[in-house]
């Protein structure tokens, strides 16, 4: 029972210290992901490039583009 109790705690306080912006530290500046969906006609591709990295602030560029039959719309950003 205190083993079960101990685990839950642990798991706790790992969720607590998880920020999603965290997972970028592991990666060095000019990594890129990239994701990629179709379904119907319809193809979209997102990509992610870790721009720029700090102690307390980290610079995605995205571009997100997506065709649906032959019209093809790029959207870059930053986040």
């Amino acid at each position: 029972m205190l083993s079960l109790l101990l685990a839950s705690l642990l798991a706790q306080d790992e969720m607590r210290k998880f920020e999603p912006w965290s997972q970028w530290d592991k990666y060095k500046e000019g990594t890129t992901v990239v994701f990629e969906m179709e379904t119907s006609g319809m193809k979209m591709k997102t990509s992610k490039k870790l721009s720029k990295k700090g102690d307390d602030k980290h610079t995605l560029e995205t571009e997100m583009t997506m065709k649906v039959g032959d019209q093809e719309i790029k959207t870059p950003g930053e986040e």
